[in-house]
């Protein structure tokens, strides 16, 4: 967050059931098209979970950014700042483990 702003973390068991897993698919694809998350959320199943949230109150994302934030490698740092494997490594272990990643992102929503 290069122009400040507040990192909150914070961690909770959660059950996720069919009636979760079926609003939240709808929420995301209400039209029933293919879209990159509803398939990265078609193979969540109804279990116990470890939520893991981190939000921030920075900037946001650009659109044309959060469509690569995931790729590894990808980063919007000065070279010699950064790997950009971050969200990529998140996204993986998260997968590795059964569960799965969510982004969300209001542009313009954090401090000026």
């Amino acid at each position: 967050m290069p122009r400040g702003g507040i990192l909150t973390i914070k961690c909770a068991n959660h059950h996720l059931d069919n009636r979760d897993i079926a609003a939240d698919q709808e929420r995301d694809n209400p039209n029933g098209f293919s879209d990159s998350e509803a398939t990265l959320e078609a193979d969540i199943k109804s279990n116990e979970y470890v939520v893991s949230s981190v939000t921030d109150t920075g900037h946001g994302m650009a659109k044309e950014v959060l469509a690569q934030a995931l790729e590894s490698f990808f980063t919007t740092r000065e070279i010699g700042t950064g790997t950009g494997l971050g969200l990529s490594m998140v996204q993986s272990l998260a997968t590795a483990s059964g569960g799965y990643m969510e982004i969300s992102n209001e542009p313009g929503k954090g401090p000026a």
